[in-house]
């Protein structure tokens, strides 16, 4: 009763417009949905620990270590 997508989406899109596809505008619509804002901390956090593992080096300084756990803190 007080949720009605018509009025928000009108007209619905036949095409998805998310980058991703189907899948991807599924997936951020769960991620929206059961995380929140902290969706968005997430997707940050996964992203910067693909450009960790990509740079082949520990990231084990006390700086990167404090900035790691602040953010995992703010989640």
């Amino acid at each position: 009763p007080w949720y009605d997508p018509d009025i928000i989406a009108y007209p619905v899109h036949d095409e998805v417009a998310n980058a991703c596809g189907y899948s991807g505008a599924w997936i951020s619509h769960l991620l929206l949905q059961a995380l929140g804002v902290g969706a968005y901390v997430a997707a940050f956090l996964t992203s910067l620990s693909v450009v960790v593992m990509l740079r082949q080096r520990p990231w084990a300084s006390p700086i990167g270590r404090s900035f790691g756990w602040t953010l995992v803190g703010l989640a």
